[in-house]
C-alpha cells in the first residue's frame, strides 16, 4: 500500500480497505497486485460509499432484493 500511496482506511479479521488515487496506470498496478489476495469491492470515481469489515454494500443490496422476490 505504501509502494502506491494508498491509504488503509479500514481493518478486520476478513478484510482491509483501502483508498487510492491517481492515474490509471498506477491505480492498475495497484490492482494486479492486490489480485492475488483477492478483491471484493471495487469503487471508482465520483461520490462513494463502501462497506466496512468483511460485509460490502453490494452484498447488503442483494440481500434486500432477495427479501422482496
Amino acid at each position: 500500500v505504501q509502494l502506491f500511496r494508498a491509504k488503509t482506511v479500514d481493518v478486520s479479521p476478513e478484510a482491509v480497505t483501502i483508498e487510492a488515487t491517481g492515474g490509471a496506470d498506477k491505480l492498475e498496478a495497484m490492482l494486479k497486485m492486490l489480485e492475488q489476495y483477492g478483491i471484493k469491492e471495487l469503487v471508482q470515481s465520483g461520490t462513494i460509499a463502501i462497506g466496512r469489515g468483511a460485509r460490502s454494500i453490494t452484498d447488503r443490496s442483494l440481500r434486500a432484493l432477495d427479501r422482496s422476490a
